[in-house]
């Protein structure tokens, strides 16, 4: 019993590593009867665009915002990091624009709050046809919960 009482008084003085560098999310949602593997050509896209610049810029990621102007070119890129939704597919877009969003927004507050992944400084929506609505939507829906400001 000492042992554990040690061992749990030593965890307290050893806070957890710090998680990872924050990322910018680009989250992508299928429109009417889509599905991922709509999109799932435009999230490659999006992280090879990511690694080609990384590469061109000579990965200045390391610099922060403090350290950076204003200026397009000093700004720091942050990795990239895709979500895919697979909240709403095929059949499920027949819910609902309020249902699909709330979904969407589930998935993403899901992804934000995960402790295992790099914390979101970032995020951007991508949408085609009825998914742009419920991209809107969530946005909505995370702007209310105090998500994005």
């Amino acid at each position: 019993a000492a042992a554990a009482a040690a061992a749990a008084a030593a965890a307290r003085h050893h806070p957890p590593p710090p998680r990872a560098r924050p990322v910018h999310l680009f989250v992508l949602q299928n429109g009417l009867w889509g599905n991922p593997g709509h999109l799932s050509w435009l999230a490659d896209q999006i992280t090879a665009h990511d690694d080609r610049q990384r590469a061109a810029r000579g990965n200045e990621a390391s610099s922060s915002f403090a350290d950076s102007d204003s200026s397009p070119r000093s700004l720091p890129l942050l990795p990239v990091e895709t979500l895919n939704s697979t909240a709403n597919k095929w059949i499920r877009t027949y819910d609902g624009i309020d249902d699909c969003g709330a979904r969407l927004a589930r998935l993403i507050i899901s992804r934000i709050q995960d402790e295992q992944k790099p914390p979101v400084a970032q995020i951007s929506f991508i949408g085609y046809s009825l998914g742009g609505l419920i991209v809107r939507y969530a946005i909505g829906v995370l702007w209310a919960n105090g998500l994005l400001r």
